[in-house]
């Protein structure tokens, strides 16, 4: 092959790369964003909840059930896609909650996050592709504290 040759081909294969990464930003363009305020409906219309329902929430949950939480956050935080059903399954104690399976390079992981306001909401809005999601249990946590605590 020509020197010629190659730089066809890069150039044809950095075009590609920059049309695909143009159709991603367009695509996330029409979502609605779900970020460490307007998760909460006392900052936003299309909120997912209230700080104060989060916070009675998180304050009720034991580790594993917080480290669901966070999981979920991370998980959507890097656009995972996530099995599970689109609405809430009700355990023997009669507690809503979500079996969450995702798969990785090297095998998949499961858990059960417990269902808490506005989870239904934030689980449809993700799971049919209509939210981004750019917020951290850790963030969302501080902003529903530093609200409460004024």
């Amino acid at each position: 092959m020509t020197t010629e040759n190659n730089n066809i081909i890069e150039f044809i294969l950095a075009e590609q790369e920059k049309s695909k990464a143009e159709n991603r930003i367009q695509a996330n363009g029409n979502k609605t964003v779900i970020d460490d305020r307007s998760f909460f409906m006392d900052n936003s219309t299309f909120g997912i909840t209230t700080k104060l329902d989060f916070l009675n929430a998180v304050h009720s949950r034991n580790k594993t059930q917080l480290k669901a939480i966070e999981t979920l956050f991370i998980i959507m935080g890097e656009h995972k896609k996530i099995n599970t059903s689109t609405f809430a399954q009700i355990d023997k104690k009669g507690d809503e909650y979500y079996w969450i399976k995702i798969y990785g390079n090297n095998g998949a992981t499961e858990f059960k996050l417990s269902s808490f306001p506005g989870l239904d909401k934030l689980m449809q809005g993700y799971l049919f592709n209509m939210y981004l999601v750019k917020a951290s249990f850790t963030n969302l946590y501080n902003e529903a504290k530093s609200t409460s605590e004024q």
